[in-house]
């Protein structure tokens, strides 16, 4: 504008053609400057992401964790499968994710097949097999929600009794294999939903501070491009 480029301009003392030529090598300048910084603000929710997927897949022993982030622009949930790779989306309304987004209430739901609200478009593509779910709703400072958690399949180990079999001619039972851990799908309990809950408020504090700075940052990228 006439503004900034009488300003430059006049610091740098050179002509009206140079001195918007400098204008726009500052204004790249800027805008890359504030582009990398943008990066590293992504880079914290992506690390924020992942090492809370990493450790509440790990703390529910569940088979599957996901966590997406809303756009309410769009009016979708989103999430990346690795850093830097391209976003999956799909709608804010959409399954078991989409009606928890929505109603801002927790679901843990012991039979997926069950519940009319599960998408098993999924499972169909992938081969997975989606029996127990624990999703749950992250809020911000406001209330409002802003994403959400869904925790899939929770496993524990449980023995499996030694085979065995009756010799028809001595009756006496020969054992066939010794007892062994397996692992078992289980529904998640209501403590499980009470301490994940707890566990979603204290990500959300951190997501939330992560996400102001990365929108921070995509404000100031655009007003150095339209300067």
């Amino acid at each position: 504008n006439p503004k900034s480029l009488q300003k430059v301009k006049a610091k740098w003392g050179i002509s009206d053609r140079a001195a918007a030529a400098k204008r726009r090598e500052l204004a790249s300048h800027y805008a890359k400057q504030v582009a990398k910084a943008k990066g590293v603000s992504d880079l914290e929710v992506d690390s924020i992401v992942r090492n809370t997927v990493t450790k509440f897949q790990r703390q529910m022993n569940a088979e599957r964790c996901g966590l997406f982030l809303l756009d309410k622009a769009a009016d979708e949930l989103y999430f990346r499968v690795n850093t830097g790779s391209d976003e999956i989306r799909f709608d804010a309304g959409h399954g078991i994710a989409g009606w928890v987004c929505r109603s801002g209430c927790p679901l843990n739901i012991p039979d997926a097949y069950m519940d009319g609200r599960f998408n098993r478009d999924v499972d169909k593509i992938t081969g997975f097999v989606t029996k127990s779910i624990l999703c749950l709703p992250l809020r911000g400072p406001d209330s409002s929600v802003f994403g959400v958690c869904q925790m899939v399949n929770k496993q524990i180990m449980v023995a499996e009794k030694a085979k065995s079999r009756v010799d028809m001619r001595t009756g006496t039972i020969l054992k066939i294999s010794s007892s062994k851990k397996i692992r078992k799908v289980v529904p998640f309990t209501l403590t499980d939903e009470r301490v994940m809950l707890q566990c979603c408020d204290e990500v959300a504090l951190q997501l939330t501070g992560a996400l102001q700075r990365s929108e921070e940052h995509r404000q100031k990228q655009e007003r150095a491009l339209e300067a």
